[in-house]
């Protein structure tokens, strides 16, 4: 597979998350950027979105973005877009040289 610089037109923001301890002895979730790359951002549609179920998850969108070995699934990573975050359902190699992800997300509406 080979995507043309026009087509990674989106820039993304890859997140991950850290527990931060307070006094009471809790503690409270705090987000820092990862990394910005370019990637494409394709919302799916609904026979799509039945095909992405079998990953895990319901997914609204696919990413597809150059390859990073840190993208995984996880609670601790997410995807910002736009003001808008995306919880991490499914990843996989797009080939075997390790050049392209496709990243499936499902869009956080509870922000």
């Amino acid at each position: 597979m080979w995507l043309g610089a026009g087509q990674l037109r989106n820039r993304v923001t890859l997140q991950t998350a850290a527990t931060v301890a307070d006094a009471g002895g809790g503690g409270s979730v705090s987000w820092s950027n990862t990394a910005t790359v370019s990637a494409k951002v394709e919302p799916l549609s609904g026979r799509e979105q039945f095909h992405a179920d079998q990953v895990r998850g319901p997914v609204s969108h696919k990413i597809t973005m150059r390859y990073r070995s840190d993208v995984t699934v996880t609670a601790a990573m997410r995807i910002s877009f736009d003001s808008r975050l995306f919880n991490i359902r499914g990843v996989r190699k797009l080939d075997e040289i390790n050049q392209w992800i496709e990243v499936m997300a499902e869009e956080d509406v509870g922000q």
